[in-house]
């Protein structure tokens, strides 16, 4: 009997070994942190809350540098801050770690972070969205942080201007998750050591306040920011003229009361003045939208008034002083007193030879000269910053 010798066939088996020898070298030259990275995320869910207790609130430590706040047209205020936010995450704690990785370097994508937007924005966005880098580390803790510039509703006050001081809040808060507490991180919760040097506006204090959301107990923080004007050159612009002109605008009171056309063109003029300055300061302000006027505007607009009450006056005056009539029996005793006695003549500069109403039309005179001149002053009081 012949014993046929039937050849086996090697290829196979030679072909299997060298793909698992393969294997093992491409394991062997990965970085521990791959590894790491994915025996931590092969069955995580980024959809679950962080906490193996589902009724727990999950901390959010956050900490806002401030780079730039200025405030612009239309009730908007722009910030330019980086946020930094922190959280522990149950479900990647790699406490056994034999290569001792410090840190993992993971983003959005991969791992669950919190929907924190800002509120007052027009269009509200997820500041640790897709792309966002995070650090993870062995106990758990995840530390993101997310650079933004955003322009905040703002409700600008433009009453003192240009000595204004504008208080704005900055929202921040979980949007849809209301299992998410947020708390801020270090003494103060911000720093301003990043702030650039603004020509405008002085940043003088900025107040940090975490509140209820009002639902499932959650925090979200509320960010205060009190901004001062600077000066620009705005009080040698339009208040050291304002004292100019209230002044000019009293000098016609001073005028002989019979040349009442050279009174009423020196009013004129400061009516000019006023109406010039009001609409410059329109010009200048033009767009920034607010509740109310500024006083300086409200003074060259009462000023306007007030030229017109001095035309008013010096019409009136010269139709005393041409008037021949008698004065009426109840006027009289006060006109007789007023034309006969030195000092009232001195004072109310009435002329030795006058007709019969100019004693009276030197009292009305006097007496909106000093009206006018009270009035001017309490204007100007409010007027000057303390």
């Amino acid at each position: 009997m012949i014993l046929e010798f039937q050849p086996r066939n090697y290829s196979s088996t030679f072909l299997l070994a060298c793909l698992v020898l393969l294997q093992l070298s491409l394991i062997r030259s990965q970085k521990p942190e791959t590894i790491l990275r994915r025996n931590l995320l092969s069955n995580y869910n980024k959809e679950l809350l962080p906490r193996e207790n589902n009724s727990a609130l999950v901390n959010v430590s956050t900490y806002l540098v401030i780079k730039r706040i200025e405030p612009k047209k239309n009730f908007m205020v722009t910030v330019q801050a980086n946020l930094f936010a922190t959280w522990m995450d149950d479900y990647l704690k790699y406490t056994d770690n034999p290569d001792d990785i410090k840190n993992l370097v993971v983003t959005a994508d991969e791992v669950w972070v919190p929907d924190i937007t800002i509120y007052n924005v027009e269009l509200t966005t997820k500041l640790f969205g897709a792309g966002s880098r995070c650090y993870l580390y062995p106990s758990g803790k995840l530390s993101c942080k997310r650079r933004f510039s955003v322009s905040i509703y703002c409700q600008l006050d433009y009453k003192e201007w240009p000595h204004d001081t504008q208080v704005c809040e900055l929202f921040i808060g979980a949007w849809a998750e209301t299992r998410v507490n947020l708390v801020t991180m270090g003494k103060n919760g911000y720093s301003l050591n990043l702030l650039r040097n603004n020509p405008r506006w002085l940043v003088k204090n900025v107040t940090v306040n975490p509140q209820p959301i009002g639902h499932g107990g959650a925090i979200y923080i509320r960010y205060n920011f009190e901004l001062k004007r600077k000066d620009m050159g705005h009080y040698n612009e339009y208040v050291a003229p304002a004292m100019i002109i209230a002044l000019l605008s009293l000098s016609p009171f001073w005028l002989p009361r019979d040349r009442g056309l050279l009174r009423i063109a020196m009013t004129m003029v400061t009516l000019t003045l006023n109406a010039l300055f009001l609409q410059h300061l329109g010009f200048d302000i033009l767009g920034w939208s607010g509740d109310t006027v500024p006083k300086i505007g409200q003074f060259y607009r009462d000023g306007i008034y007030m030229n017109l009450f001095s035309v008013l006056i010096t019409a009136v005056l010269r139709l005393l002083c041409s008037t021949e009539a008698a004065v009426p029996a109840y006027l009289a005793p006060i006109s007789a007193f007023l034309g006969s006695s030195p000092v009232t003549r001195t004072v109310l500069c009435v002329p030795p030879k006058t007709g019969p109403w100019h004693p009276l039309a030197a009292l009305l005179d006097r007496a909106a000269f000093l009206a006018a001149a009270l009035i001017y002053f309490l204007v100007l009081v409010d007027l000057v910053p303390a």
